[in-house]
């Protein structure tokens, strides 16, 4: 099974969070995502989503091109946990 890579959007305090929430919401009907969460507090907002490593460079790609001015991305490899054989792309362990 190929390792799962994330992405990581982080607004500003100054900048709306409007843009990050409609973003989760689309990336939660986007089926090569395998999860999205968006949180925030008074240093700003983020987002965390999952992807199959097949896409990740491409999204982020598509998304550095749209994102407002002060806002940032990062691309994350995941470490593999080392407990036991993967149970298919379906399950991610904790």
């Amino acid at each position: 099974m190929p390792q799962m890579r994330a992405l990581l959007l982080e607004s500003p305090p100054d900048l709306p969070a409007d843009w990050l929430q409609e973003l989760t919401d689309e990336f939660v009907e986007d089926p090569q995502c395998r999860l999205a969460l968006f949180g925030g507090d008074e240093t700003g907002a983020v987002l965390f989503s999952l992807w199959d490593p097949r896409v990740v460079d491409e999204v982020a790609e598509g998304l550095r091109a749209a994102m407002p001015h002060g806002a940032t991305i990062r691309a994350l490899a995941l470490a593999d946990s080392g407990f036991g054989d993967p149970a298919g792309d379906e399950t991610l362990r904790q």
